[in-house]
């Protein structure tokens, strides 16, 4: 026997617990690292993107947020990845979007703060990406000056800002 080590069988919700406890472990190891770096760099931003779609970049940044909050720090989710906006989908079926996200605000038809929710009475606000409307945007573009500004104000609401921007940071 193995001190500390669970006894009798470890079925498959065992090994399902177990693998939750490690990868909440990890995050949390992580964001304290991340913490730690923005502290030390005095930046405020973290850019989360993946190489293929449906890596799960949307979720990751979630739980990230989640525990970046759990510290007292106010976090600012912001979601570009406009192929395959995951957590505008999520919300798309729950009828929770605002009216408009983060395209309307590169197209300056609106601010950063009006396309921000709250969640579950937590210090992270989302912004969504928004619905692609091909008729309306179909000659969308925007520039680098338009990402700063949408940036500086992001960092203006939240301590911390992370944005899921999907495949290699394409936003």
């Amino acid at each position: 026997l193995i001190p500390g080590a669970p006894t009798g069988k470890f079925g498959f919700a065992g090994r399902r617990q177990k693998r939750k406890a490690l990868r909440q472990n990890a995050l949390g190891i992580t964001a304290e690292e991340l913490r730690q770096m923005l502290h030390a760099l005095g930046g405020k931003s973290i850019l989360i993107s993946s190489c293929a779609k449906e890596e799960g970049t949307a979720e990751f940044a979630c739980e990230l947020a989640e525990e970046l909050e759990s510290s007292g720090r106010s976090v600012l989710l912001l979601e570009a990845d406009f192929d395959t906006a995951g957590l505008t989908k999520k919300l798309e079926k729950e009828g929770n979007l605002p009216e408009q996200g983060i395209l309307d605000v590169l197209l300056g038809r609106c601010s950063v703060k009006d396309v921000c929710v709250r969640h579950n009475e937590k210090n992270i606000l989302t912004a969504y990406a928004g619905l692609w409307n091909a008729h309306e945007d179909s000659q969308f573009s925007y520039t680098p000056e338009d990402a700063e500004r949408v940036m500086e104000e992001a960092g203006s609401l939240a301590d911390i800002v992370l944005v899921d921007s999907g495949v290699w940071g394409g936003a």
